[in-house]
């Protein structure tokens, strides 16, 4: 029983962060041309350096346009 409640806190926990979404100040999404924008910017990192690289450049990119993950 108690690996059971371990397992479904554990998904609980794992759809929760998954969820996100970009947003500006006043809880609008993000239009998709300022997600490609940043994307096209950090693609050099994603293809050669790690994602993880590309991910801190993709948040740093929409940081600076103003929006937040929400």
């Amino acid at each position: 029983m108690q690996i059971i409640k371990m397992f479904l806190l554990l998904a609980v926990i794992v759809m929760l962060s998954g969820c996100a979404t970009w947003r500006d100040k006043e809880g609008n999404k993000v239009p998709e041309s300022i997600k490609a924008a940043c994307d096209y910017k950090c693609s050099y990192y994603e293809n050669n350096q790690g994602t993880y690289t590309y991910e801190i450049c993709f948040k740093e990119c929409m940081d600076s346009k103003g929006y937040s993950k929400y």
